[in-house]
């Protein structure tokens, strides 16, 4: 048992590194894309615009953790991720400046979510004390 458990904490830690790796190469990607089409001047206003919507998803991904479960939340917030990337990648060519604004309101918004749906399987599967000791 103590084994089995073991493995599934060292399977969450490997699964953990490349969504914290894809979090970050996101966000520089967004920051990129908007700043090769817009001045930077414009960037306070799609910041806000990605704060309220991630203010909605937030509260939005609350009601619906508790009823679907922090799995099922999660598979669907990298599934929409997944989609929302393979649209930026498919219009960029032909609307490059829709695709600076979608992926930075994007990326701000459901980056964060995924992480933090993926903290809340783990800490569902594992108690606090021994998560710490297979991550330290």
């Amino acid at each position: 048992m103590e084994q089995a458990r073991e493995r599934a904490a060292s399977i969450a830690v490997l699964t953990s590194i490349p969504m914290i790796g894809q979090l970050i190469a996101g966000r520089a990607v967004r920051d990129t894309l908007f700043l090769t089409e817009y001045d930077a001047v414009y960037l306070p206003r799609v910041m806000l615009a990605a704060a309220a919507l991630s203010l909605a998803a937030a509260v939005l991904v609350g009601r619906l953790m508790p009823k679907l479960g922090p799995r099922t939340t999660a598979v669907g917030i990298a599934l929409i991720n997944g989609a929302m990337f393979a649209l930026e990648a498919t219009l960029l060519g032909t609307m490059p400046g829709a695709v600076a604004v979608l992926a930075y309101i994007h990326v701000s918004t459901l980056g964060a979510l995924l992480v933090s749906a993926f903290s809340s399987i783990v800490n569902e599967r594992f108690d606090p004390l021994f998560a710490k000791t297979v991550v330290a």
